[in-house]
């Protein structure tokens, strides 16, 4: 029996949806599908891009494989014979050219009619309650704000994907939701704690059993990630320790399953790299090692997942921001072990001041980065005849004024490492010597423009992001030797 001839509407040939498919061997295919229902896979659908390889037929042409579908027009007049090929004009006319005017030239077993797509029915858990979408739409807003000043510094996309994945993924969708309803309660003086416990008491079951039979993913990673916030931002800094070092170890089991890390893995990585430091500030003992140093070809990679190769300057800023962060948490590890009941100062304290040299020699070549010299450059080319009137001041210094917000960002990042740093060589506190008084003079007016600046715009004062930087000035700057570097601190 003849395989009947499928009836196409041309005129509506290539105005219908255009699907494209990713091949387990990355060929790409590009499908017109003559059908307004076609299942929009997202990034964690690899399973299904492997059932409708598994029930569709499929042919080579070349290098590439094009999966076969049964046609049939949605329009009106599709009930129409098609148009002979002599009466079709274009460059799609022949066979040669056309793989549905191929298709219907196999035969009859190889054609095997089957449905376009699979449906998949979602698990129950997966619905969202109504009194709960609120929660969900209103992290989506503050990730819309919160992207340029999120975790990792400096790194786009992390929270929209987020939010992305916890469309089909339960436990990060609670863990966003507690996160959102505890940012709520906090704007709101208490409104919206129970809400966010409510949902951190929801996915942490279902985290744990993950965990407990070693089936967890990326999704289960980034709810993890979101305790160590949720339990931060309800002052439970011992609490978010905890999550933090079980993320160590989700980590460390998914980094190994892969030859090639994972971007999301990794960016989730850099970010706890952050938390780490500033747990370590507050006395609590690290839960990472120091990362490896100078590992920039690997972390462009990665990269290179968030960030579009037009913007290479942006991840030269990401890179040099990750290396300050290694060597602060270098710093911070040896400032522990001085503090420690292990410490001997005998054999110890010579190889601590010998590292503490070769940071602050690290620190120096970092500013010969070329990212750095370049907006060093523009800045000072910038300054040139500019007014520094109603710019933010330091006690009596003039308005240190920055065009580049991500550069001053990283310097505050610097003098602030170079203060800590100092403290391995000189334990004492004060102006000595003198780059530590320089860097936290620097540091001040810095933070003087930037707020200023954030005042005359209407934008938040994020002085919060900078306890610990002031901290250190204040370590240097102090009110015996400096009566008034304290006060204007406070200012």
């Amino acid at each position: 029996m003849e395989a009947p001839t499928p009836i196409v509407d041309w005129n509506r040939f290539y105005e219908d949806v255009k699907y494209t498919l990713r091949s387990e061997q990355d060929v790409f295919a590009d499908i017109p599908v003559l059908s307004s229902m076609v299942y929009q896979n997202d990034e964690s659908g690899q399973e299904l891009i492997e059932d409708i390889f598994d029930i569709c037929p499929e042919v080579l042409v070349g290098n590439s494989r094009y999966l076969i579908f049964t046609l049939t027009s949605t329009a009106p007049n599709s009930a129409q014979a098609a148009p002979t090929l002599e009466a079709f004009r274009g460059p799609y006319s022949s066979s040669e050219h056309n793989i549905f005017l191929r298709m219907q030239e196999l035969d009859e077993e190889q054609q095997n009619r089957l449905p376009l797509y699979k449906q998949i029915p979602s698990p129950d858990n997966l619905r969202l309650p109504p009194k709960d979408t609120v929660w969900f739409e209103y992290f989506y807003r503050l990730a819309l704000s919160w992207d340029s000043n999120s975790i990792p510094r400096f790194v786009p996309g992390l929270l929209h994907r987020m939010y992305g994945l916890a469309l089909s993924h339960y436990a990060l969708r609670q863990a966003l939701m507690s996160q959102s309803a505890g940012y709520h309660a906090i704007l709101h003086q208490g409104s919206g704690f129970e809400q966010s416990r409510r949902f951190v008491a929801q996915l942490l079951p279902v985290v744990q059993t993950a965990i407990s039979s070693l089936e967890f993913d990326e999704g289960h990673l980034c709810a993890v990630f979101q305790l160590v916030k949720i339990y931060s931002q309800l002052g439970d800094i011992w609490g978010a320790h905890r999550h933090l070092q079980g993320l160590h170890l989700m980590i460390d089991y998914l980094l190994a399953r892969r030859s090639e890390p994972h971007p999301l893995v990794m960016c989730i990585y850099r970010g706890a790299i952050y938390f780490d430091i500033w747990f370590a500030f507050e006395g609590i003992p690290f839960a990472f090692p120091s990362p490896v140093p100078r590992q920039d070809d690997l972390h462009r990679k990665w990269l290179a997942d968030f960030i579009p190769s037009s913007q290479t300057d942006l991840i030269d800023v990401v890179l040099a921001q990750f290396e300050l962060d290694d060597l602060e948490h270098r710093v911070m590890t040896l400032l522990q072990h001085r503090q420690s009941t292990t410490y001997d100062p005998t054999q110890d304290e010579p190889a601590i001041k010998e590292t503490g040299a070769a940071i602050l020699g690290d620190l120096e070549t970092w500013k010969r980065r070329p990212i750095i010299e370049k907006f060093e450059a523009e800045e000072i080319n910038g300054r040139k005849g500019l007014a520094t009137k109603g710019h933010g001041q330091f006690l009596h210094y003039p308005p240190l004024i920055f065009g580049n917000e991500k550069y001053a960002l990283l310097l505050i990042s610097f003098h602030s490492l170079v203060i800590l740093a100092s403290l391995l060589i000189h334990p004492e506190i004060g102006p000595s010597p003198y780059v530590r008084f320089t860097s936290a003079i620097t540091l001040c007016r810095i933070l003087a423009f930037n707020m200023q600046k954030a005042i005359t715009e209407g934008k938040p004062v994020a002085v919060h992001w900078h306890t610990h930087d002031l901290l250190r000035a204040g370590l240097v700057l102090g009110e015996p030797m400096y009566p008034l570097g304290n006060r204007s601190l406070c200012l």
